[in-house]
């Protein structure tokens, strides 16, 4: 990434990093805690994590806000209900999707319901995937037509199609095992978490 990247990710604010979250102690740039919501209590019922994978440095300083994106599936390996904040060195942090609605609603008094431990269930809406409840538009599409337009030609993909939009990039291929199971679908993208949890505080679903 070169620094007309960064530029573009400082003057937008509107980008979210995700970072996991890990039981054993690691180094963590103090430049992180700008994006924790408040400092975590002894009571809040929160599982006190000992270090994470953040984004590197100079992301850090740029994106708009970092969630985290640790999950555990229930004992029938499907995903019902995440975690709607995660502690960390005496922090408290947002999870992904909540990092995201919160520079959505910046003036807005957020009411997400939970439980006493601070998970959010999951409404489902069907079948996952990219045939599934929410769009998929592969990576290949956007740098195409963002190459045709930096060639002076009208690109194929227009750019209002991501107005007004949460917008997740994630990965498909099994490999990088980044996959879920729903009540739905077994192995989908980890991503449509983060879609159906938004999908949800949008909707009050």
């Amino acid at each position: 990434m070169c620094s007309s990247d960064l530029t573009a990710m400082a003057e937008s604010g509107r980008t979210v990093l995700g970072m996991s979250f890990a039981t054993y102690k690691t180094d963590l740039h103090p430049g992180l805690t700008r994006h924790a919501l408040s400092q975590g209590s002894d009571n809040d019922g929160l599982s006190q994590y000992l270090g994470a994978d953040t984004p590197i440095p100079m992301f850090i300083e740029s994106t708009g806000a970092v969630g985290g994106f640790s999950l555990s599936e229930g004992v029938d390996a499907t995903l019902r209900s995440i975690p709607l904040y995660y502690k960390l060195d005496g922090y408290k942090y947002p999870n992904l999707g909540l990092a995201a609605y919160r520079i959505a609603h910046p003036e807005s008094e957020i009411l997400v319901p939970e439980t006493s431990d601070g998970e959010f269930y999951l409404r489902w809406y069907g079948q996952g995937g990219h045939k599934g409840v929410f769009d998929y538009l592969p990576f290949s599409d956007l740098l195409y037509s963002a190459v045709q337009e930096m060639q002076g030609n009208q690109g194929s993909l227009d750019p209002e199609y991501f107005a007004n939009k949460y917008v997740i990039i994630g990965a498909t291929a099994s490999g990088l095992m980044d996959l879920k199971t729903s009540p739905y679908t077994w192995a989908m993208p980890g991503m449509e978490t983060w879609a159906t949890f938004l999908s949800n505080v949008e909707k009050g679903h």
